[in-house]
């Protein structure tokens, strides 16, 4: 971004010394005027990009981060889930005498 707003100010500048030649056989042009135009120009182009960087990479990429924070969330509370399943697996296990004779014999 930096090289074009700098472009844009040398083509500003070169527009203004051809549209006024200093040695006055040039068409007569008010350097202001030229140099406002380039700068909205500029800033139209520059919006542009904005806008469209926004729309185009920003806000997928939010939509994206949305989603994977949901899938975070889920695999977190998956896991203490399984934490509190296996507890009270081993538990049981503990108090069936059928299935600790299983273990042994296996």
């Amino acid at each position: 971004m930096q090289t074009f707003t700098t472009s844009i100010e040398s083509l500003t500048q070169g527009f203004g010394t051809v549209m006024t030649n200093e040695a006055g056989t040039g068409p007569e042009c008010d350097v202001a005027a030229a140099s406002q135009v380039i700068f909205d120009f500029r800033n139209c182009t520059q919006d542009k990009c904005v806008v469209f960087f926004e729309k185009e990479v920003v806000a997928p990429l939010k939509k994206k981060i949305e989603q994977i924070r949901v899938v975070e969330e889920a695999i977190t509370n998956r896991g203490k889930l399984k934490q509190e399943y296996d507890y009270y697996y081993e538990k049981v296990n503990m108090f069936n005498p059928f299935q600790h004779q299983l273990d042994l014999k296996i």
